[in-house]
C-alpha cells in the first residue's frame, strides 16, 4: 500500500481567527438579552463579553451607557451575566493551558463596577468546585486587574459605538430592501 501522504502542520490550519476570544461560551438560557456581537461565531467569548456586545445587552434592556456604568447598578442582572460568561471564558483557559495567573485588562475592567472581577471568582467556584482546588485567597490572587490608560479607554468606547453605529446602518439599509 502506498504511504499516507501528510498535509504539513499550519498553526492556524483552517481557522482565520485563531485567537482567544472566539472560544465558546454558554448563553444563559436565563439571560434577559441574550446578544452576541461576533461576526465570525455566535456564542463566543469576544461577541457576549466585549464593550460592543455589553453596549447593544444594554440597549436591550432599556439601559444608557451612564446608568450601566453608575456604581448603584452593580447588581443589575446584565453585571451577573457578564460575570458568568467571563468565568467561563477564564475556566477555559484555566483547563486547557493552566496559566500561573489571568491578568484582565482592558476598559471592561477599568469602568465595570468594583464587583465584576470578585463575582468572576465566584462563578468560577460555584462552577468548578473540588475541580479547581485553589482557596479563595489564592484565586483572588489568581485573577488580577491591570488598568488602561485614559486615552485607552476613551478610544476603545468610542470604537465600540461607532461599531454599533455601523452595524445599526447596515442593518436599516438591509431592511429597507
Amino acid at each position: 500500500a502506498p504511504a499516507k501522504q501528510q498535509r504539513p502542520l499550519k498553526l492556524n490550519a483552517g481557522c482565520d481567527c485563531p485567537e482567544f476570544g472566539h472560544t465558546r461560551v454558554h448563553i444563559d438560557a436565563k439571560d434577559p438579552a441574550p446578544i452576541s456581537v461576533c461576526k465570525l461565531h455566535e456564542g463566543c467569548l469576544q461577541g457576549v463579553c466585549s464593550w460592543g456586545a455589553i453596549l447593544a445587552r444594554a440597549n436591550e434592556m432599556g439601559m444608557q451607557l451612564d446608568e450601566l456604568l453608575d456604581e448603584s447598578n452593580h447588581n443589575h442582572p446584565l453585571w451577573s451575566f457578564q460575570a458568568k460568561y467571563l468565568a467561563q471564558g477564564c475556566q477555559n483557559f484555566m483547563f486547557t493551558a493552566p496559566p500561573a495567573e489571568i491578568v484582565l485588562v482592558g476598559s471592561l475592567f477599568d469602568l465595570a463596577p468594583k464587583n465584576l472581577i470578585p463575582n468572576i471568582i465566584e462563578e468560577i467556584r460555584s462552577e468548578t468546585g473540588d475541580q479547581f482546588l485553589y482557596n479563595k485567597a489564592e484565586l483572588d490572587a489568581f485573577l488580577v486587574h491591570r488598568s488602561l490608560s485614559q486615552e485607552a479607554l476613551v478610544g476603545a468606547l468610542h470604537h465600540s459605538v461607532s461599531i454599533l453605529q455601523n452595524d445599526s446602518a447596515h442593518m436599516l439599509q438591509g431592511a429597507e430592501r
